[in-house]
């Protein structure tokens, strides 16, 4: 009973003092945000309307209530002790939940400050402010920096972390890991086909599987749009790694069910081993980022990270900045090899082939440049240069009493999908004033085959341009030959593979009789390429092949010794 009086007078004593103080009567009438008064037994003395407004309870129902009723058990202790120090005249600052009326809660950052008279400690005065929302977006956040949303697998940083205790483990017990990164092929031709809600249901199915392949055995996160990364923490050697990347690639064999469509998906796997590659987190994982990348180039299931692959891929590199370079500062010519009349053995046209003169390597060979010029685009530039030089070169020997030449040009994939293609060379055709039929347009059976619709259409608008198309390599792409009916072309030119060694390969015999009998079936043209004995020649004039180019007449030579040849057989 003393204490209960105790208590009261306690009670009395604060609010006597509070409400003689201005300060403290602004507080509670004025402050928007939720105030309570707590005398030292841990009872509410008085609050103010917002607190009410936020945990729902009135005055009356709070009023001589311990704080811990409104907090939430896990929490209870720790605010306690918070409280403890503030009744010892140290003001506090803490985040806790609170439990409103309704039965849900709320967070709240609370400040604790002791109310101090005569020296003395009387009570607590506690400020609070509504954390909800904010907290939820940091627990957001925390959650997607860790986790991926979409799959539920670890991200980049819990996953670098359990490496770098793995690579700790390792190197305690000497043995070895395997990072292996896994990289699904064409991805984003089916989230532009397709959409992206279902090239997200692909990464849920992919990440199911790669967690089925790897089991116990290893940690998957993901590390981008569409790559993987997996860790197996545990090897003897490197061979032991190769049977793991093999079922990681088995798992794509099944087809893919998503919506609707049935999708063939298959995998790149980059590998790169511990202490082997790199001795931490982060060159472990770039060196098998490294290893992929080369095995996409490759077309490999899996490739493991060398030091000679690195080298290799940054040699592209470099090739590539060279290659921008070699456009802006006219580092490229173009050679012409002779297409000869076999009949006559006269020269009726220029096959136009293009070099790279690079100011520190001198000769690079166009196997070398072309296929990273086709892959990084700048085919485009450096395509339409070539027929612009062609072009121009074709018209002038027709100026200096050549007027029978005709310069085939090799198209690239890339050029002929451009959607202005035929307006480029009618401009091309306009600004060197070569008359259209003097152009002939090379493209191989596998552009023809790739978009049969477009490619015919793009055939026809050229054939009534007055332009050549020819169909370059012929008998190495695609092996329906229906097509030949159906596109307007006029030449077939063999592939010099087949012409080495003709008069004693029977495969190769045979493989060009019946490219000459069909071009003849089909009222077309033949040039064969890469004759270089007069015994080659012999047997392509005797099968009927009205045109050959190689080196038994003229290896592709410099525009002057070309214009040389051209003046030494009109005299």
């Amino acid at each position: 009973m003393r204490e209960s009086t105790s208590a009261i007078e306690n009670e009395l004593l604060i609010e006597s003092i509070t409400q003689s103080s201005p300060l403290y009567q602004a507080l509670f009438e004025y402050y928007p945000e939720p105030v309570c008064l707590m005398s030292l037994d841990g009872t509410f003395v008085n609050i103010n309307k917002p607190w009410e407004d936020i945990i729902g309870y009135g005055k009356e129902a709070l009023l001589r209530v311990r704080f811990e009723r409104l907090i939430c058990s896990t929490d209870i202790e720790r605010v306690d002790a918070y409280f403890r120090k503030a009744m010892r005249g140290e003001a506090q600052s803490y985040d806790t939940t609170v439990l409103c009326e309704d039965g849900k809660s709320i967070e709240l950052s609370v400040v604790m400050v002791p109310i101090i008279t005569e020296g003395k400690v009387v009570g607590v005065l506690g400020v609070a402010k509504d954390i909800t929302e904010q907290k939820m977006a940091r627990d957001v956040f925390n959650s997607s920096a860790l986790h991926d949303i979409l799959t539920g697998l670890p991200g980049r940083w819990l996953f670098k972390n359990e490496l770098t205790k793995a690579i700790e483990e390792a190197e305690k017990n000497t043995h070895k890991l395997a990072i292996m990164t896994v990289d699904i092929n064409r991805f984003k031709n089916i989230n532009d086909s397709f959409g992206y809600q279902c090239g997200d249901l692909l990464l849920k199915e992919v990440s199911m599987r790669l967690t089925r392949a790897i089991g116990r055995n290893g940690t998957i996160a993901r590390m981008s749009e569409d790559e993987f990364i997996l860790l197996f923490p545990l090897l003897r050697d490197k061979e032991q790694a190769i049977p793991i990347a093999e079922k990681i690639a088995a798992e794509f064999n099944p087809s893919f069910h998503i919506e609707s469509y049935e999708f063939q998906i298959t995998n790149s796997i980059g590998i790169s081993l511990f202490p082997d590659d790199a001795a931490d987190a982060e060159g472990l994982i770039r060196h098998a980022s490294t290893a992929l990348y080369y095995c996409k180039e490759q077309g490999s299931a899996y490739y493991f990270y060398s030091e000679e692959i690195e080298k290799e891929i940054y040699e592209r590199f470099e090739m590539e900045k060279d290659l921008q370079k070699a456009i802006e500062q006219d580092e490229f010519i173009v050679h012409y090899q002779p297409q000869v009349n076999v009949k006559t053995e006269k020269i009726v046209g220029a096959e136009a082939l293009l070099r790279w003169q690079h100011p520190g390597k001198g000769i690079i060979s166009p196997l070398k440049f072309i296929p990273l010029a086709e892959e990084t685009g700048l085919i485009i530039p450096i395509g339409e240069w070539v027929l612009r030089t062609a072009c121009g070169q074709a018209k002038s020997w027709h100026e200096e009493g050549h007027s029978h030449m005709r310069v085939a040009v090799n198209i690239s994939v890339r050029q002929f999908r451009q959607r202005n293609f035929i307006h480029r060379i009618v401009s091309i055709l306009e600004e060197t004033r070569l008359e259209p039929e003097f152009l002939e347009l090379e493209i191989t059976e596998n552009i023809c085959m790739s978009d049969i619709e477009y490619a015919l259409q793009m055939i026809h608008d050229l054939k009534k341009l007055g332009i050549t198309i020819s169909i370059d390599d012929f008998g190495t792409g695609y092996s329906s030959l229906s097509y030949l009916s159906k596109f307007p072309i006029e030449t077939l030119k063999i592939d010099r593979s087949f012409i080495q060694g003709i008069h004693r390969e029977e495969g190769n015999a045979a493989i060009v009789n019946s490219i000459i009998e069909l071009a003849q079936s089909l009222h077309l043209k033949v040039v064969a390429e890469g004759v270089e004995t007069e015994i080659e020649l012999d047997y392509l004039n005797k099968r009927g092949c009205e045109m050959v180019q190689g080196y038994y007449f003229s290896a592709p030579v410099a525009t002057e010794m070309f214009t040389d040849l051209l003046q030494a057989q009109k005299e």
